[in-house]
C-alpha cells in the first residue's frame, strides 16, 4: 500500500517554522516551482523566492489544512519521504 503522507520540515538558521506530516507540498526551486508527494525520488535543489504551500494529512488530532509560508534563498533536500527546507529567510503567511 502506498504511503500517504510525508515529513516536511521549514527552517531558516534562526528558527523552525514548521515539521509535520504532509501529503502536498509546492516550493519555489530557483528555476521553478517543484511539486512534492510521497514517494518522490530524491533531490536536492536551491530554493528561489515565492511561496510555499503545504497541505497537510489528517491526523487523529484533526483534520489537516493548508498552510503558506513566503520563502527567500536556501536549499531544500526530498529524502526517504523526507522533505527539509532550509531556507536563508522564512515567514508564515496570513
Amino acid at each position: 500500500m502506498a504511503k500517504k503522507s510525508f515529513e516536511c520540515t521549514v527552517v531558516t538558521p534562526t528558527a523552525a517554522l514548521v515539521s509535520g506530516q504532509v501529503v502536498y507540498a509546492n516550493v519555489p526551486a530557483w528555476d521553478g516551482q517543484m511539486g512534492f508527494q510521497p514517494g518522490r525520488a530524491p533531490i536536492l535543489a536551491r530554493l528561489g523566492k515565492g511561496d510555499v504551500r503545504l497541505d497537510f494529512a489528517d491526523t487523529s488530532k484533526g483534520q489537516g489544512g493548508t498552510a503558506t509560508y513566503h520563502v527567500e534563498g536556501g536549499f531544500l533536500q526530498m529524502a526517504d519521504d523526507k522533505l527539509v527546507i532550509l531556507a536563508e529567510k522564512a515567514s508564515a503567511k496570513d
